[in-house]
């Protein structure tokens, strides 16, 4: 299956029952008409929510299951695991932050971890990036990956983020690949900004294990 990108096709979907828009070209539609799409499309609204929902709980049930792997090895400051088997494999390798910032109390923080997971043997759904906060993201706003001085924006969902497309996913590998050190902004539903430092020394023989491990 499709590794979906929740961001993207949400937003697509919305963007196209925009009651703002006639279906002929780019032409504002009338008051009148404007009251009656905009009716239709409340119902539409709330079915497009629920399914981008269900993506999310397809998002987190993945992750759950990497969680539960076995460590393979151990490369710098990036743990290696690989869990289930055959076309079900999944292999990822994750890191915890060396430097933890913000006006917060730290009880209060749960885990923090980056994930870089291969799903399955294929070609598809490989180097898929994501962050757990340790707590809940504010809705709607962007994380911040900052490698070296190179920003990627993530988009955030609950306690997690990940890329908004495999294109994305692949860059910013390649980038921690070429890095030293990896930047992690945030902003909790509490209005609370935090940057996570972590370490990518050892990421690329890291990941040179999970590929041979899912290959």
């Amino acid at each position: 299956m499709q590794f979906l990108r929740v961001s993207v096709i949400l937003g697509q979907l919305l963007m196209a029952i925009d009651p703002m828009r006639s279906t002929k070209g780019n032409k504002m539609i009338s008051q009148a008409k404007l009251m009656t799409v905009t009716q239709t499309n409340a119902t539409m609204k709330t079915m497009i929510m629920a399914f981008a929902a269900m993506l999310v709980l397809a998002f987190m049930a993945t992750s759950a299951m990497a969680q539960s792997g076995k460590m393979i090895s151990e490369s710098g400051a990036w743990k290696v695991y690989r869990s289930g088997s055959g076309n079900a494999i999944v292999c990822f390798i994750t890191s915890e932050p060396t430097k933890l910032e913000g006006d917060y109390d730290r009880d209060n923080r749960g885990e923090t971890r980056v994930f870089v997971t291969h799903h399955g043997r294929g070609k598809d759904n490989r180097n898929v990036v994501s962050v757990v906060a340790g707590y809940k993201y504010m809705q709607d706003r962007d994380v911040t990956f900052d490698i070296d001085g190179k920003s990627f924006s993530l988009f955030s969902v609950d306690t997690r983020a990940w890329a908004t497309k495999p294109s994305q996913d692949l860059a910013l590998v390649k980038a921690m690949k070429r890095g030293n050190k990896l930047k992690v902004t945030g902003t909790s539903s509490r209005g609370n900004k935090t940057v996570d430092t972590y370490s990518l020394t050892g990421f690329t023989k890291a990941m040179q294990s999970i590929d041979k491990a899912c290959s």
